[in-house]
């Protein structure tokens, strides 16, 4: 014997206004593949729909109802977003808002840092969409009301500030000790040791949204600017410029000095 499994979506619904519009609603939602049940209240708007949990998904149920000729009731939030850099990442918080069951639209500004997202109440949450976007390698800072202007927020601004400064005061101590050479003479071990502590806070702490955007992108296969700020082991090797007063010489030959003609004054 098999227990199914069942499920249970509220829905609010615009645009009725008489007992026959309920009775219209609730039949549509009926005819949806794998509905048992809907029930519509048409004091508070709202349709209660039962159904198997593999049948019929929201999307499904908000078709049915619009092609009822009614309406689905929708809210509006604005999400502040941290970690984007690039028109890379826009296309990647979208997709991971829009991939939220209940959301209709989600568009992001990579201007402002801002995420605009219309859903079903009762569907789908703030929370739903904080663990979206992290998902996607970014993160929710905040909820912003209307009234909310589309500057950071000062929590953003002190964290932020307080890495500046932690990584000045920690950048300005390593080229002070890599400047002055007697600072090796007093260690008692190799000061490669002493400026790895210093500089692994700051790649650890004040750069984590880097680690953790690329750490996104590589889940997703893809990449995004995060990717490009990952400190990677030099490569290069440091070569010797060539001398500006000597002509390239032949093997064997000493170089000679560059010659300039004189200038021959007119009488």
């Amino acid at each position: 014997m098999t227990t199914e499994t069942k499920e249970q979506i509220t829905i609010p619904i615009t645009g009725m206004t008489c007992a026959s519009c309920v009775s219209h609603v609730s039949n549509a939602l009926v005819e949806a593949p794998g509905v048992e049940e809907a029930t519509v209240n048409l004091a508070t708007e709202k349709a209660t729909v039962r159904l198997e949990a593999s049948a019929a998904g929201l999307a499904e149920l908000v078709d049915a109802v619009k092609d009822a000729g009614y309406g689905v009731g929708t809210e509006k939030v604005t999400l502040a977003i941290g970690g984007m850099t690039c028109a890379s990442c826009v296309g990647h918080v979208e997709s991971a808002l829009k991939s939220v069951d209940g959301v209709t639209s989600a568009s992001v500004n990579l201007a402002t840092d801002r995420a605009n997202v219309e859903y079903i109440p009762g569907t789908a949450g703030i929370t739903d969409f904080r663990h979206a976007v992290e998902d996607a390698g970014y993160s929710v800072i905040s909820k912003l009301s209307d009234d909310d202007d589309e500057a950071a927020t000062p929590k953003e601004v002190s964290i932020l500030k307080w890495k500046f400064l932690f990584s000045l005061a920690v950048a300005g101590a390593i080229m002070a000790m890599m400047t002055i050479s007697a600072v090796g003479d007093w260690l008692p071990f190799r000061m490669d040791y002493l400026l790895l502590a210093l500089a692994t806070p700051v790649q650890l702490w004040a750069g984590k949204q880097f680690y953790v955007g690329a750490w996104g992108a590589l889940k997703h296969r893809t990449s995004n600017m995060n990717t490009l700020r990952v400190p990677r082991w030099p490569t290069s090797t440091a070569r010797r410029p060539p001398s500006s007063m000597t002509r390239p010489s032949s093997r064997g030959r000493r170089p000679r000095p560059i010659s300039t003609p004189r200038r021959q004054s007119s009488a």
